[in-house]
């Protein structure tokens, strides 16, 4: 008889420090995973502000080297109209910009810029040029010291650096279409 309730015990195996064991392992790995996702939301936040940073970069040397023989080097305007008005910057969505630059406005010296209308620039392209003029209505993003449309310096070291100091060197909107 003693035998038997001896087996009796055995096959009621407890599970309960299996259990406990099992616990704490899933709330250390939900701690930890917490941990991991803060840390890679600050990370993708880094990474978004140095990509933002990037396409501004971008920008203003499309911008000095196809724009600024219409639009001015400060963006005062001349053949096409001034770009340096915060205000029209600030009303005007991001669509807009990339509409008029991508198609060209009909009837206008504002020709198309996009390689899908035979001009020069692709989208990313376009997308990093909206990004600069977006940009200069903001002081944080482009100090003044880099400002092409409120510090006639910056104009200079701009036309140095990508126009090689020649600012008649500006290339052709087609210069760079490959058929």
């Amino acid at each position: 008889m003693a035998a038997r309730q001896f087996e009796q015990k055995n096959s009621e195996e407890s599970y309960d420090s299996l259990f406990g064991i099992g616990l704490v392992f899933s709330l250390l790995l939900l701690v930890g995973l917490s941990i991991y996702w803060g840390g890679d939301r600050l990370r993708l936040a880094s990474a978004a502000e140095d990509l933002r940073a990037r396409r501004i970069e971008r920008g203003q040397a499309i911008y000095a080297e196809q724009c600024t023989a219409c639009h001015g080097v400060s963006g005062e305007g001349g053949v096409g109209p001034a770009l340096n008005n915060r205000q029209v910057l600030k009303d005007t969505p991001d669509e807009i910009f990339f509409s008029v630059i991508r198609s060209g406005v009909p009837n206008t010296q504002m020709p198309s810029w996009s390689i899908r209308f035979e001009g020069a620039l692709n989208d990313q392209q376009i997308n990093d040029l909206v990004n600069y003029l977006v940009s200069t209505q903001d002081e944080e993003q482009v100090p003044f010291e880099k400002n092409l449309c409120t510090n006639p310096e910056a104009v200079d070291a701009a036309i140095e650096e990508f126009l090689d100091g020649d600012p008649t060197k500006k290339p052709s909107p087609t210069d760079n279409v490959q058929f």
